[in-house]
């Protein structure tokens, strides 16, 4: 009978280290994705100020491809992140890309 009640405590115990480290690996990547994302709509706003800055549409690129690759579970962006990011730079410096008839 007693070791059958150390060993529940031990497994308790384990179960918890185990489920402690996970709630703690979660919350670690959710300020990492709030961080990124900040960064990203920082980064927007300021190529709203000045959108023919060749540097700050890069920025923006970069921290956009971060905060995407953040939300995956590989790592990685989509081409459907892409096409968001691309989308997004475009409203921020005012390019469209509009054809001309």
């Amino acid at each position: 009978m007693g070791y059958f009640i150390v060993s529940a405590v031990v497994i308790t115990l384990i179960s918890w280290a185990y489920l402690n480290t996970k709630s703690n690996q979660n919350e670690e990547l959710a300020n990492t994705r709030e961080e990124n994302k900040r960064s990203y709509h920082d980064s927007l706003g300021q190529l709203s100020s000045d959108s023919n800055n060749v540097q700050l549409r890069v920025d923006a690129l970069e921290k956009g491809r971060k905060y995407y690759a953040s939300l995956r579970p590989d790592g990685i962006a989509t081409i459907t992140d892409e096409a968001s990011i691309t989308n997004d730079l475009n409203a921020h410096s005012g390019n469209s890309n509009k054809i001309n008839d």
